[in-house]
């Protein structure tokens, strides 16, 4: 009882001491806490046990921290070297890229050099093109005006005699279809127009007349209206007392002319059957005869077998 008395006493006292700071005593151990019995889910926040591993709420899985640091662990050692690797490749590509751009700008500056040159060639050929056109053109008006003035000069003032010889000339190209040769004679004829050779040769050298066509129309009226045989037609337009076409202008009219030749001579035969009363054979070789009709044999025969 003393004993524990005096225990209670130093006891007392001691803690009276250190209370009173006299002493200085370490404070009392922390009490440590429990170790904790739940956790929250990472997901929906809702308590779990500390030990489970798929949240009973929502069912999502709880990664493990150690599993955590070890993918980040790996993850680093991994990318490290990818990331030096990367490295070093863009250091390598920069460096490619720069001694590309180099070369790039000095084929650049090249080509620019190039393409200068050829556009000052361009321009000095143009230039020198302008300059010849421009002569060539100065030269080209000169001439002309020169030939103006030589035409004024060599142009004689044309006569009233002249124009209306030339407006007779086409009066009768364009009406009466004659040709060059007897379009003169009818101008400078007494019986005629009575122009002076001067005049009418001035007609015919500025009348604009196509003659293989006026030889045409008149081989059209010699058969249509005087039912005259090939042969007959050719002679009549190249005759000087007929119509004194050029033999070129006359065959141009016969091959070019469309006609019935039987039917021509035909129409002959009943003229002569009809004006003069003559026999059939009398007819048909009146037909066939050079100095007469000038048809063929089998077109003389055909009229002779249609005669009424």
């Amino acid at each position: 009882m003393n004993n524990m008395d005096n225990k209670d006493i130093q006891y007392s006292q001691t803690e009276h001491e250190y209370y009173r700071g006299e002493q200085n005593f370490p404070p009392p151990p922390p009490q440590q806490s429990p170790s904790p019995q739940t956790k929250l889910c990472k997901y929906c926040r809702s308590q779990m046990d500390v030990r489970a591993t798929v949240c009973p709420s929502c069912r999502r899985k709880q990664s493990h921290p150690l599993l955590t640091v070890l993918l980040i662990a790996a993850a680093v050692f991994i990318g490290i070297p990818f990331c030096v690797g990367f490295l070093n490749g863009l250091a390598k590509g920069l460096s490619n890229s720069s001694s590309n751009t180099s070369q790039e700008r000095a084929i650049i500056a090249e080509q620019e050099t190039t393409e200068r040159k050829v556009d000052e060639r361009t321009v000095t050929t143009n230039s020198i093109t302008e300059k010849k056109k421009n002569t060539r053109t100065t030269t080209e008006r000169a001439t002309e005006a020169n030939n103006i003035q030589a035409e004024e000069i060599e142009t004689p003032q044309v006569s009233k005699e002249f124009t209306n010889a030339l407006q007779k000339a086409k009066s009768y190209s364009d009406s009466m279809y004659m040709s060059k040769a007897a379009i003169y004679d009818q101008l400078t004829s007494p019986y005629g127009e009575s122009f002076s050779a001067e005049a009418a040769s001035y007609a015919i050298e500025n009348l604009t007349a196509d003659f293989s066509a006026n030889a045409l129309q008149k081989a059209k009226s010699y058969s249509d209206n005087m039912y005259m045989s090939k042969v007959s037609i050719y002679n009549q337009l190249t005759s000087e007392y007929g119509e004194k076409f050029t033999p070129e202008e006359a065959q141009y009219a016969i091959d070019n002319l469309v006609a019935d030749y039987n039917n021509n001579a035909l129409q002959k035969a009943r003229s002569y059957q009809d004006s003069m009363a003559m026999s059939p054979d009398a007819i048909y070789n009146q037909l066939i005869s050079e100095y007469g009709e000038g048809f063929t044999p089998d077109e003389a025969q055909y009229a002779i077998n249609n005669l009424n």
